[in-house]
């Protein structure tokens, strides 16, 4: 675990219940290995332990007041992104679009 931590604190939570026996969760989680889809908002660790023990993927991390602003935040980001993306390689219709209104402008 300390290898794993790097000597972070490692905050453990108990279930009172789970869905699954421990080898289903195990099996559960070892299903995911090598998964590469890591998201702080929609996929993190925390998702993913709930995930293996009640079949639910949720973090209370991310559902707090302040992750709903860092959510917010990062749409923007995302958007900002596409956006310059977008005018950086429009789309091949673009160049039509803008031609149709230059033949709108008087010569």
């Amino acid at each position: 675990m300390s290898r794993f931590s790097k000597g972070r604190p490692v905050r453990t939570v108990q279930y009172s219940e789970s869905k699954y026996s421990p080898q289903e969760i195990v099996r559960r989680a070892r299903s995911r290995l090598g998964e590469n889809d890591y998201e702080v908002l929609r996929n993190n660790c925390e998702h993913f332990c709930n995930w293996c023990i009640s079949g639910r993927s949720h973090s209370t991390q991310v559902e707090s007041p302040l992750a709903s602003a860092l959510w917010a935040f990062v749409i923007a980001v995302d958007r900002a992104k596409r956006l310059l993306l977008m005018l950086e390689n429009p789309p091949a219709t673009a160049g039509r679009v803008t031609s149709l209104f230059a033949r709108d402008e008087p010569a």
